[in-house]
């Protein structure tokens, strides 16, 4: 693989990271009210995930 191609996506990789370490900071910084809002917002979203697909491999029509 070219060098050049190389380094830019290890530059990539670092800058995902630092994106990554900037969320986790930030919701660490929440009080524990916005933390459980948070956890709930993001339990909807996972079971509506999980209802699509299982309604999918089901093959359901409504």
């Amino acid at each position: 693989m070219n060098e050049r191609w190389r380094q830019r996506i290890h530059r990539t990789g670092e800058h995902i990271a630092s994106q990554g370490r900037a969320v986790l900071k930030s919701c660490l910084a929440l009080t524990p009210h916005e933390q459980s809002a948070l956890f709930v917002v993001l339990a909807l979203v996972l079971l509506g995930l999980a209802t699509r697909m299982a309604i999918r491999v089901l093959g359901l029509e409504f």
